[in-house]
């Protein structure tokens, strides 16, 4: 019998909520209006966590789930379980099957896992949101592969937001291209003089 996935410990990660960049928020809404993906590009201590904490908690009519990502997600099953069970707080019969596939003694082949659960996603009746926070520590080759496969094919209602300290090596550009990924970074994360003031009234309080 296969060993259980432990996914729990990604999700309900939360932050200090604060007041950002107000361009930078609108650049998220409209990922959900025009785009499969968004990446949040920023340093350690940049604001990219507290910049998506604070969309996450005004976006409380979308959508939405976070998975908090770590080294140990370079395991294929682990990484994708992590995905699926993030989908399934907001529609819990996607990718039902997908996990059972996951759980298998026999992993799945990528293609077929994807194509699964690629149809699941299909079904999606209102736009959906998946933050995956700290996308940088993914360097397994195979999940790159798999994930880039999945941005190319994303129904139109699933988005990801990835936030990372370094551009993935996924085919963003072509994405972008497109007109289906926004890249969100530098000047876009920083605070107006106004912002932080407010920001820090909101910590010290």
């Amino acid at each position: 019998m296969a060993e259980p996935i432990i996914v729990a410990q990604h999700l309900f990660h939360t932050y200090q909520v604060g007041t950002m960049s107000k361009e930078a928020l609108i650049d998220i809404n409209l990922v959900i209006e025009r785009g499969s993906c968004a990446t949040v590009i920023g340093v350690t201590g940049s604001g990219k966590s507290t910049l998506l904490s604070t969309w996450y908690a005004e976006a409380a009519s979308i959508s939405r789930a976070w998975v908090s990502l770590d080294e140990a997600d370079n395991e294929p099953s682990r990484f994708w379980a992590a995905l699926i069970v993030a989908l399934q707080r907001c529609a819990p019969a996607v990718g039902q099957n997908t996990l059972k596939m996951l759980r298998s003694p026999h992993p799945p082949a990528p293609k077929a896992m994807l194509a699964s659960l690629l149809s699941d996603i299909s079904t999606l009746s209102e736009h959906t949101v998946v933050i995956l926070d700290d996308y940088h520590v993914i360097s397994n080759e195979g999940i790159q592969q798999a994930f880039a496969f999945l941005l190319e094919h994303m129904p139109s209602r699933m988005h990801f937001v990835l936030a990372t300290r370094t551009l993935p090596p996924l085919p963003v550009a072509r994405l972008r291209v497109r007109g289906q990924c926004l890249e969100i970074q530098g000047q876009a994360l920083l605070f107006t003089l106004e912002e932080a003031t407010a920001f820090f009234r909101h910590v010290m309080a």
